[in-house]
């Protein structure tokens, strides 16, 4: 059936949806979910040409959680975009890079860690102004044009240091030796 160009849709489910060790390309979202809880683990994200033409790599609506972990997201227009009426979202362990803005925190966040977020042309992480976002913590943010824009600062953050991918315009994120 069409989908309207969006690689997994999850809608109404009362069950949990995990995605995991798969990888998704050239569309115009990869994930557009609102079950009851989501997971993306292990995960690689993106375009496909590196025109950032995929609007959006993880949306999510979930009634509960948004999980994003150990992903690989570049390319994208958003890399990770939590929606959730309620519920909470965790990112962490993932890199995010070449997208507009990485994250978009708009809703609930319990955790935005230990990511690198890497060349988005708007921000790297970007909020609402809401006061439901606790700080960020131990994230590494390079070639961003802004890092954290209306959220909630990340005192533990790493700038200014190039994680030396061994080459992310041919999609090798690898670090560098």
């Amino acid at each position: 059936s069409d989908l309207g160009g969006k690689g997994v849709i999850v809608i109404g489910s009362t069950a949990d949806f995990i995605m995991e060790n798969c990888e998704v390309k050239s569309l115009n979202q990869a994930a557009d979910c609102d079950g009851n809880s989501v997971f993306f683990d292990s995960c690689r994200i993106h375009s496909g040409d590196g025109s950032k033409n995929m609007a959006i790599g993880i949306r999510s609506d979930a009634l509960n959680k948004l999980t994003a972990s150990n992903c690989l997201i570049y390319d994208c227009g958003i890399g990770i975009d939590n929606n959730a009426f309620d519920g909470v979202a965790a990112v962490y362990n993932n890199t995010i890079h070449n997208c507009n803005t990485g994250i978009e925190a708009y809703k609930y966040f319990s955790a935005i860690d230990n990511n690198i977020i890497m060349s988005c042309s708007t921000d790297a992480i970007k909020g609402d102004g809401g006061a439901n976002h606790p700080a960020p913590s131990n994230n590494l943010f390079f070639a961003n044009t802004e890092d954290i824009d209306n959220y909630t600062d990340d005192a533990s953050k790493i700038t200014g240091t190039d994680p030396e991918f061994v080459d992310s315009a041919s999609g090798n994120f690898y670090l560098a030796d």
